[in-house]
């Protein structure tokens, strides 16, 4: 009761001198390779205000997908703003909302738990314009399993891969290929939807792709810097020799 009083009492303290009011959610428990949207929600009790937010999580155990936003509250109006975030691992963790301009924030707790499906992805080392298979086998148990792939707009993929169940153990492989002009190391991203009893969930696991030079390339690259050198060293006699004369 009295902590009923005392909490009526902060937010017609509130009220009177106008204030920003936070309150959030979040999913939990998930599981970890889970993206889950959380909510967070900001109150004005004074004049409409635009509020810059920060995004993080206290611990690292997940990753916040989209760190930065900004919002507009009218008087005495809720707003509510979508944070995506990922678990990287399981564990208990704090995923928290920062106005700076308010120096205020706010905290919602979230647990992240052994997941009923691990993601395994295994991917080749590619010459640009070659095609490749980037192989994905997943371990456990879900129901209508989707899995598809997302890369950079350098590379193509094919399509997604579809299987009624899952008990044991699939592997899932997909075509791809880098431009011609794709040289380097890039992240792409693997997503396997399921089912259990829990409802329907989103894992993701992230992968590297590299691109090497291929031996012709660095063949004329070698015959370009002989000819600068065979170029350089002619000049160099030429100018030996006027002056000699």
């Amino acid at each position: 009761m009295r902590r009923a009083i005392f909490l009526l009492w902060v937010v017609m303290i509130s009220l009177a001198n106008g204030a920003i009011l936070l309150g959030g959610e979040c999913p939990s428990p998930v599981y970890a390779k889970e993206v889950v949207s959380c909510t967070f929600y900001a109150t004005s009790t004074k004049e409409k205000t635009t509020l810059d937010l920060v995004f993080h999580s206290g611990k690292g155990i997940f990753n916040v997908l989209n760190t930065e936003g900004s919002v507009s509250v009218s008087p005495f109006r809720t707003e509510a703003i979508e944070v995506n975030i990922w678990a990287l691992s399981t564990g208990k963790d704090g995923i928290i909302m920062d106005i700076p301009s308010e120096n205020k924030g706010y905290i919602v707790g979230v647990e992240a738990i052994t997941p009923p499906v691990t993601i395994f992805v295994d991917t080749p080392t590619l010459n640009p314009g070659e095609t490749g298979t980037i192989s994905v086998r997943l371990r456990g148990k879900g129901e209508n399993i989707r899995v598809w792939l997302e890369v950079p707009p350098t590379f193509s993929t094919s399509g997604e891969e579809y299987i009624s169940s899952l008990e044991g153990e699939a592997l899932f492989q997909f075509k791809v290929t880098p431009s011609p002009y794709a040289f380097g190391i890039y992240e792409g991203s693997v997503f396997v939807e399921f089912e259990d009893e829990k409802g329907v969930h989103l894992l993701m696991e992230r992968f590297k792709m590299q691109t090497t030079i291929p031996l012709w390339i660095w063949g004329a690259i070698v015959v370009i810097i002989l000819l600068i050198i065979f170029y350089l060293y002619r000049r160099s006699k030429k100018g030996g020799a006027s002056e000699t004369q």
